[in-house]
């Protein structure tokens, strides 16, 4: 039997506008009866199994279960943030792009979603770049912060409820070390 190509596999590999990738994403959705996601076949089979549920994959576990909130309704999503010595980049703003898809996702579904992410400001390199660029740590993480909130701005990632600062918490982080070394565990 010959395979059949997916027909997301377009000769065209850049798009000169967000239209034209919206239009092969039409395209490729609306295309051939194959069972590949995005297949008609594929969406008729979803369409008739009715809501999916969300499944997520359990580390501890190492399997994928279904989506269960603790304290339902209420959802909390905790994202490491940046190390704040440097200017952003693409790496930067991967998490917080998915996690933003995520709370819109479950918050559209009836969840009460609090996400936080923390921002790392108090560190080695922050000393040593802050030396090298003749300004204070604590300037120079301000300054880092600032421009990675206006990146994450730029990029509509608009759900982030909370942004703790290291530094903030330094007594919280020397008491939870503190208990863990007592349990045994670090």
């Amino acid at each position: 039997m010959k395979k059949r190509k997916r027909p997301f596999q377009a000769e065209r590999t850049s798009f000169p506008s967000g239209r034209a990738l919206a239009c092969l994403a039409v395209w490729w959705v609306s295309s051939g009866p194959g069972p590949w996601p995005g297949s008609r076949m594929a969406l008729e089979l979803a369409w008739r199994k009715g809501p999916m549920s969300l499944r997520v994959y359990n580390t501890l576990t190492q399997t994928k279960e279904d989506f269960e909130p603790v304290n339902p309704p209420q959802v909390g999503i905790y994202l490491c943030g940046p190390t704040v010595y440097k200017p952003s980049h693409i790496g930067h703003a991967v998490g917080p792009i998915i996690f933003d898809a995520i709370k819109r996702y479950l918050t559209y579904r009836g969840y009460e979603v609090t996400w936080v992410v923390n921002i790392t400001d108090v560190e080695d390199k922050i000393i040593v770049e802050a030396a090298e660029q003749g300004c204070t740590a604590f300037e120079l993480a301000e300054r880092i912060s600032r421009e990675y909130l206006d990146a994450m701005a730029r990029l509509s990632i608009t759900g982030i409820d909370q942004m703790p600062k290291a530094s903030e918490h330094i007594g919280d982080i020397i008491r939870f070390v503190e208990r863990l070394i007592e349990g045994g565990s670090a």
